[in-house]
């Protein structure tokens, strides 16, 4: 009995893997983001991250704890399908949607955070159920508008290997962010 729980459990993981990698398509984005001016040693460094993935029209994902007051927060949120969206998470900035093949989207929204983000959720509710999977990346020393540029390519065949798309940032020390979201038949 256990060994049938674990293959069902085993089986839900592959889904949510199929969703947290996006379906039958690849889309790669590369978002710099721009250092802060400088002032002694300000560095753009790592923070946090969180993710999550849902088989519904709303999708949460919590803020870390770790992230402080003024850092960057990216969210990728990519679902199996091209939903639109009914609710955008509040007080975040849409950067981009990309559409891989028909039936997968990947929105990109950016937010400077709040001393009260810490622990809150992120959610965007869909118009209809979709399998779905959000990355949340915080960064701390960047600029007031953290996104210097943005470059992504929607990748309409099977490959092995992936390219990041070329991006640039003119602002010294500038930091460079690369995600990938990609499901094949096989996962």
């Amino acid at each position: 009995m256990s060994r049938i729980r674990g293959t069902a459990q085993v089986a839900r993981f592959r889904a949510v893997l199929c969703a947290v990698l996006s379906v039958l398509a690849g889309m790669l984005s590369v978002v710099a983001l721009a250092s802060a001016p400088a002032q002694g040693a300000d560095l753009i460094s790592f923070r946090a991250a969180a993710q999550s993935s849902w088989n519904q029209a709303t999708a949460r994902t919590t803020i870390p704890t770790a992230v402080r007051a003024g850092d960057a927060m990216l969210l990728f949120v990519t679902a199996n399908k091209a939903v639109s969206v009914a609710s955008p998470p509040q007080g975040w900035v849409l950067e981009q949607t990309r559409q891989a093949r028909t039936d997968t989207v990947t929105r990109l929204y950016s937010r400077v955070a709040l001393a009260s983000d810490p622990g809150r959720n992120a959610t965007i509710t869909f118009d209809a159920a979709a399998k779905s999977s959000s990355i949340l990346l915080a960064y701390d020393g960047t600029a007031s508008d953290p996104i210097a540029s943005i470059a992504s390519v929607a990748e309409t065949s099977r490959s092995a290997s992936h390219t990041t798309p070329a991006s640039s940032a003119a602002t010294a020390g500038s930091f460079v962010v690369s995600y990938l979201s990609r499901c094949s038949e096989d996962e």
